[in-house]
């Protein structure tokens, strides 16, 4: 436990990993960004009165289950997806924060479905090395994935093996990086920081019928990228929409509107 006259704990810039431990402040148990915290448990706040005043109290709780495997419940997808033996589908049932990351082993293919649901990410969620489709199969399609990381350097999502997105919603300052297969169809990215989307030299990615709407460049490209009917709007006159490193780009329609260069 740490007591202290504001706050029990103070991270004044950058994120921090923070893994047990209660905080106890006046102004509140704690103050700033805990980028990583234990698998499966959220940080809470209640009062508590001390030496004739009242304290904020933060400590760490399990989740509640927000994924499903068939009839089996989860509060953490890094267990989900160590219950996989080899295929099989992880259903999101309510929205929830993922403060850890998720490793996909090669011999594994997974799906995801948002169903309707936002996860709010603060790291890299995800890291693929096997075959990982991201999908929401509701009505409305009111999937997402909002990246909250403090840092601009950290991507949603990381691919080293098969990543297919199909009708999703990413809200991020970064979305995916990709040094293995991509398809990605029928999304929409709103990204903020630079390299929305990276294909690495290794990477091979397929972008159809999506839509991003950007404040920097929104596809940087290292690899082999082909673009299909896609538009992409970019609202910063520092930064042009698609970046090519080396590798090959290939446009086959859609449109770019930027504030910026357009390729």
């Amino acid at each position: 436990t740490v007591i202290g006259g504001s706050y029990g704990l103070y991270i004044n810039s950058g994120s921090s990993k923070v893994y047990d431990g209660t905080f106890k402040g006046k102004e509140n148990g704690y103050y700033g960004d805990i980028a990583v915290m234990p698998d499966s448990y959220s940080m809470t706040e209640e009062s508590e009165e001390m030496e004739n005043a009242i304290y904020k109290v933060n400590y760490y709780v399990p989740y509640k289950y927000f994924l499903r495997i068939g009839d089996k419940e989860y509060n953490s997808l890094s267990k989900a997806v160590s219950d996989i033996d080899s295929e099989g589908t992880i259903t999101v049932t309510t929205s929830a924060v993922i403060k850890s990351t998720a490793s996909i082993a090669t011999t594994k293919s997974i799906i995801l479905d948002l169903n309707g649901n936002s996860l709010d990410v603060t790291s890299t969620f995800v890291e693929n090395n096997g075959n990982l489709s991201i999908i929401d199969s509701s009505s409305d399609k009111s999937g997402c994935i909002n990246s909250t990381a403090s840092t601009d350097e950290v991507y949603a999502i990381s691919n080293n093996g098969t990543l297919n997105i199909e009708e999703i919603k990413f809200n991020s300052k970064k979305a995916i990086t990709t040094n293995g297969k991509m398809i990605v169809n029928n999304t929409i990215f709103e990204t903020s920081a630079e390299n929305g989307i990276k294909v690495a030299s290794n990477g091979n990615a397929t972008i159809s019928n999506s839509n991003f709407t950007v404040s920097n460049t929104a596809i940087y490209n290292e690899g082999t990228t082909v673009i299909d009917n896609t538009n992409i709007t970019n609202d910063n006159k520092s930064s042009s929409a698609i970046s090519v490193g080396s590798g090959s780009l290939t446009f086959n329609g859609g449109t770019i509107i930027s504030k910026g260069t357009g390729i």
